[in-house]
């Protein structure tokens, strides 16, 4: 298959190194706003084709695939764009904004016949697959509880992650990722959210916490920083001990925990986190699915619904 990527943002590179690694498919064009960055960014990782506007992307007929990592207020414009020229399409995380925006989009797809899946690269690492597993045997006896943090303190103070309207923040930019994660691991739990944020310079949230209830017999405690450095991981405690993925949305190794003393680890090497991902979307197309049956529409649509809910509080409590 042929992959247009919509957009030179910094994450296309890692999800074009995933494709290229999984050596089943084809990138073939590059699109940005404007044709001198297009043209520069497809010479230096070596596309052959490249577009000053996202339409010429969407509107080459060779295309099968197209790849939308654009700002987070702009995925289900482009995406409803790139579905109405029939291209099967991956939207980068957060999939949309708001529940109406995910039904609109889905709902297209199936009118057009094309695939359409959330990028979410955490679910398809062979880390997170050896993880249900476990957990599945209750090697660290059954669970109670469970410890998320994630810091990302990369962007500078003028970047669009500190625009709201723009869809920026450490709930939009990365509570995706938890909520997602949960809902593989443990088969669609009922999740019950609440949380406190602390403002940025500007308008978004630089830190999200939040709380999540469970019909699974453990609590989940979450953090995301974007102005403080902390340690990224993920921790699920039982009764019998502990295990720990750190940056659990990339990583490639777990560490288990057992009371008494008993330490273990399990080492996944890879070279893009990105190839398992893109092989699923292969295999889901090259089958003539419609929906992923890993990164399903009510996955998505649920994760939408919970941070909505939970951003709302966010901005009722600042007024």
């Amino acid at each position: 298959m042929k992959y247009g990527i919509m957009s030179t943002a910094s994450i296309a590179e890692r999800f074009i190194r995933g494709v290229r690694e999984n050596g089943e498919d084809e990138i073939y064009a590059i699109a940005s706003r404007s044709l001198e960055k297009a043209e520069a960014y497809a010479r230096d990782h070596g596309i052959p084709h490249y577009y000053g506007s996202y339409e010429q992307l969407c509107q080459n007929a060779a295309i099968d695939v197209i790849y939308i990592p654009t700002v987070n207020v702009s995925h289900c414009r482009d995406g409803l764009n790139a579905l109405s020229y029939r291209k099967h399409v991956i939207i980068e995380k957060p999939f949309a904004l708001s529940v109406a925006e995910a039904e609109g989009l889905f709902e297209l797809a199936g009118d057009l016949n094309c695939f359409l899946m959330e990028a979410q690269k955490a679910v398809f690492l062979p880390v997170t697959g050896q993880l249900k597993r476990l957990l599945g045997q209750q090697i660290i006896g059954p669970l109670r509880y469970v410890d998320f943090k994630m810091s990302h303190t990369n962007h500078p103070l003028d970047h669009w992650m500190y625009q709201l309207s723009m869809g920026g923040g450490a709930l939009y930019g990365s509570a995706t990722y938890i909520l997602e994660y949960l809902m593989y691991l443990f088969d669609d739990p009922l999740l019950e959210i609440s949380g406190i944020s602390l403002p940025s310079h500007s308008d978004t949230d630089a830190i999200a916490a939040f709380h999540l209830n469970t019909d699974r017999g453990f609590i989940v405690n979450a953090t995301i920083a974007t102005n403080v450095e902390f340690d990224s991981k993920v921790v699920f405690y039982g009764t019998d001990g502990n295990i720990t993925v750190r940056n659990f949305w990339k990583g490639d190794h777990l560490d288990i925990n057992l009371n008494g003393g008993a330490h273990s680890q399990i080492n996944f090497p890879q070279v893009s986190e990105f190839s398992y991902e893109a092989r699923h979307i292969h295999h889901c197309i090259a089958q003539g699915l419609k929906e992923s049956p890993i990164m399903t529409k009510k996955r998505t649509v649920e994760t939408i619904r919970l941070v909505d809910q939970l951003q709302r509080s966010f901005q009722k409590n600042r007024r």
